[in-house]
Order: C-alpha cells, then structure tokens, then sequence
C-alpha cells in the first residue's frame, strides 16, 4: 500500500494564494506569522479560565471510550491549562465518513509533533472536535465503497428529512443491513474481519450516530494521544451561552464586521464560501435545529433568559465560540474551511479571541497493492490517473497499441518472399516445371504466417481489453466520478486490505503535498 499526496492548490484561487504566497496569511490570517513566537503560545494559554467546564465536556463526550495513558494524560494537560490545543474538526459520517476525516485528524497529530519539537518547553495536544450538532443528515449517513471490481457501492443509513441534529439521531435496525453489505464487498480480502469486528463494536442499534463515529475513529487516532470533543456538549454545557447572549444583543454587529472582509475578498476575485447572516445562530427545540428570524428576536431573547443552553452557532461563529474556551495554537483546515475562515479576522478581533494559525490539512490518494503491482509492471505513473478526462482517454493507447508486433509480421513476409525468389531461381535452372511447386509453397507460407498474425492480434486485443478494464478501474479508483479519493470512499476497503496497524502507521508518516 501507497499513499500519494494530492495537490490541494486546484481547490481554488484562495487556497492557492494561501500555497503559493505569505501575502494572503497575512492579509486575512494575521496570526499564521506567530508559529515561533512563544509570547502567542503563552498569551493564548494565559487567555482561558473555563478549564472546569472543558473537562466536564471532554469527559461527557468521552465517557464510552476506554481511553490509553497518553489520551488520559494529554486530557489533564489540556483541561488544567498547561497544553496548547492543536484541533481538527469534522461532521460525523457513516462508518467512519470519508478518508478525510482521518488525514484531516492525522495532520493535526503530525502538527502537534512538530510543534513540540520546535518548542519542548509547551505540550500540544491534538483535538478532534466533534461537529455533531449540524444537522446534515446526507452528509453524515451516506458512504461510499468499492467491491472487487474497484466499482462504487453506496451506503445510507434511514433518516427523515427534520433538522434533527447528528447527536440526536440514532441507528435503527438498518444499521445491521448495512454492516452486511459491507461484508459482501471486503469478502476474500486479508483484514476483512479485523474491520468487521471493529464495525459491529463501533455502530449498533440504538447508538447515536455521533457515538458510533467517534468510537470507530478512536481505532486509527487513540495512540496519537486524541481528545474528542463534542460540538452538542459544548452547547449541552453552556459554553456557547456567553457569545449567544452578545450576538442576540448586538444584532447585525457581526454581519457588519465580516462584510467589511467579505468586500475585501471580493474585490480581490475570491468567494464567499460561507454567508453571514443577522443572527449567526440556531435554536434547538425539541432536538430540533431551526434557524432564528430577526423579525422574533425579543422572542429568543426571553427564550434565552430561560434556557441559555438552547443556542448554537451557525458557520462563521462557530470556530469563535470553539477557540473562546479551548486554548488552540492551530487549527488543521480543508479547503472551504480555510475559505471561510479567512473571513474571520476581523471578528475574532471584535470578540478579542486569539485567532489561531490556520494550516491546511494533508491530502493523500491510497493505492492498493494489486492497483501498485499493475502499474510498476506496465510503468505507469500514478499521476497520469489525475489527469482531466479527456487527457486521460489519449494516454491509453499509448499503453496498448504497439508497432513493434505488426513490423515484425511485415519483416517476415519481406523476407519469406526474398528467401522464395532465391529459391526458385535456383530451382528453374533445375528444373522449370517445378517453379508452380515453388509459388504454392510460398503463399502457403504466407498464408501461414496471416494465420499467426490473426491469431496473435486477437490475443492482443482480449489481452488490451483486460489491460483496458484494469486501467479504468484503477482510475475509477483514484479519481471517483472525477473527484479526489479522499471526499468519495471511506477507509474501511483499505483497512481490509492491509489491517488497522499499517493504515495508521501510513497515516503516521504522511506525505507532503
């Protein structure tokens, strides 16, 4: 198995800007600059007193886990101020949810590790923040994975249509359907019953769908010393309430201050990638998500009154709300995070919270060793396999047809028919009677030689059709309906084939992009 780095840098002119050039980090992400500067790393530990509540939520949201030493030990560090947070963050997703989910948390480990090389006087200590309080429900009970043939299979969980938060929905006995599907697609492979063992023990029903991810994901990243937090215990505990209560009462504030960024962006050929509204905030009632309207605003100022804890943010208050309490030192983006958190500074100012380092995430495309062995044999570069549809449909005849084979039948008959002409030369003086003996010979051995060539270029061709099949099914691999692997399958097929110990110790030494 192979890990290959993906290039991010195509996303979009923002994320390339922020590749390609310090300008824009500086710009828009004013504090990328102070990676090596310990007064940041001790203003942002100095910055937090509401280490009691954060470890009441890190013990909520871990409490089905049975946590190893370095998990217990990076929990104390970091719920009694003396680490530097290093979070991630994703939605859960069904079996694990895409590959992403694990190179986003691996890269916030391999940050961590560098950053306590850098600086052995602080501790870092990675976070997997837990978005499991949005509501996507196609997002997080859908998964894709590949049967034998390297073709996509598609798995969803049952969910209805409400805006029902992830923490609030739970697995019925479809769960058990699709653990078997599952099985049908990994059957033959080495691993297939180390992954399925960690299926049944991760998602069974009755559990929330939250539980479920975060127990498979604790598999690959619980030897990296993760702490896993929950963005529905953040809330559950209050510790949204404070910035709940100045958005309600400073209606519009926060829209002002991120369009003065937004115009910004703009004007500089950028998107948006996320829209701001009057009141970034949602309610929940009833396990409910609903957006809350400017026209009612009295109405869920006296709700507030009542029940503080009933309020979340939506996208771009989010990651304030998150690095008000936990002492982040960075924060490990995809592309439209990093998107939309360029649009934040100005805001984290206006909230006076430290605004920490923003790093892209790794990106990776995982070969297989039966996909590998085709390639070395036939000298293919994997990147080919990238390449825009078009592109890639005119390298394969490259790969397939040769001259080499047809020059060879030509040369033959050239010289089948020189060597006949000597011969019937000297034949005639012989005798001339036998010159017709001599021509039938030789378009018998012509003929002969048809025969061959026929037989070998329909070998050529069944063996191009195999070559053919395989090189799209490779492609079909690592390019997914023409998206990067990483964002269309799930892990769970590559664990099957080599186990959990070399898919981690992969992720552990990830490539750079």
């Amino acid at each position: 198995m192979k890990l290959i780095a993906n290039e991010l840098g195509g996303s979009s002119k923002l994320v390339r800007d922020f590749i390609r050039s310090d300008e824009f980090a500086a710009r828009f992400l004013s504090n990328n600059t102070r990676h090596d500067d310990k007064h940041f790393f001790d203003a942002i530990l100095k910055s937090k007193d509401d280490y009691s509540r954060l470890r009441e939520v890190c013990k909520n949201t871990m409490h089905y886990l049975h946590l190893n030493e370095l998990q217990s030990e990076n929990l104390e560090k970091l719920c009694s101020g003396k680490a530097l947070a290093i979070v991630t963050g994703q939605q859960p997703g069904l079996f694990g949810g895409p590959i992403y989910s694990l190179t986003k948390a691996f890269s916030a480990f391999d940050y961590a590790r560098k950053m306590k090389i850098k600086h052995a006087e602080f501790d870092f200590v990675p976070v997997f923040w837990v978005a499991d309080n949005d509501h996507d429900a196609v997002e997080a009970g859908n998964i894709n994975l590949f049967d034998s043939n390297l073709s996509l299979v598609n798995l969803s969980a049952v969910y209805d249509s409400e805006n029902v938060s992830i923490a609030n929905r739970f697995f019925g006995d479809d769960i058990t359907g699709l653990k078997e599907q599952v099985a049908v697609a990994i059957k033959n492979t080495q691993y297939a019953d180390e992954i399925m063992k960690v299926l049944d023990d991760s998602y069974a029903v009755g559990k929330s769908w939250s539980e479920a991810f975060v127990t498979f994901i604790n598999y690959f990243i619980a030897d990296c010393g993760f702490i896993f937090i929950s963005a529905e215990k953040f809330r559950e505990h209050g510790l949204f309430a404070k910035f709940t209560e100045k958005e309600l009462n400073n209606t519009g504030q926060t829209s002002e201050i991120v369009n003065q960024t937004n115009d910004e962006l703009l004007s500089l050929g950028y998107h948006l990638q996320a829209q701001i509204s009057d009141i970034n905030l949602f309610y929940h009632r009833n396990n409910i998500r609903e957006n809350i309207n400017s026209d009612n605003l009295d109405d869920y100022k006296q709700l507030f009154s009542e029940n503080p804890i009933s309020f979340s943010p939506k996208v771009l208050l989010r990651p304030l709300m998150q690095d008000a309490v936990l002492p982040t030192a960075a924060y490990i983006a995809g592309p439209g995070e990093l998107a939309y958190l360029a649009q934040l500074n100005k805001l984290y100012n206006y909230y006076n919270i430290i605004m920490p380092r923003i790093i892209l995430r790794h990106s990776v495309t995982i070969l297989d060793n039966r996909s590998l062995r085709f390639m070395e044999k036939y000298d293919i570069n994997p990147e080919i396999f990238k390449s825009h549809q078009d592109e890639f449909m005119q390298i394969i005849p490259k790969y397939i047809f040769s001259d080499e084979a047809e020059l060879a039948f030509l040369n033959a008959e050239l010289t089948l028919k020189q060597i006949y002409n000597e011969l019937s030369g000297h034949i005639i003086k012989i005798d001339k009677n036998l010159e017709k003996s001599v021509a039938s010979a030789f378009t018998k051995s012509v003929e002969q030689l048809i025969h061959i060539r026929k037989k070998a270029i329909s070998s050529q061709k069944k063996s191009n059709e195999e070559f053919i099949d395989r090189f799209m099914q490779i492609r079909n691999l690592i390019l997914p309906n023409s998206k990067l692997q990483e964002r269309v399958f799930g892990i769970i097929n590559f664990v099957a084939f080599v186990g959990i110990d070399e898919i981690k110790q992969n992720l552990i030494n990830l490539p750079e992009s």
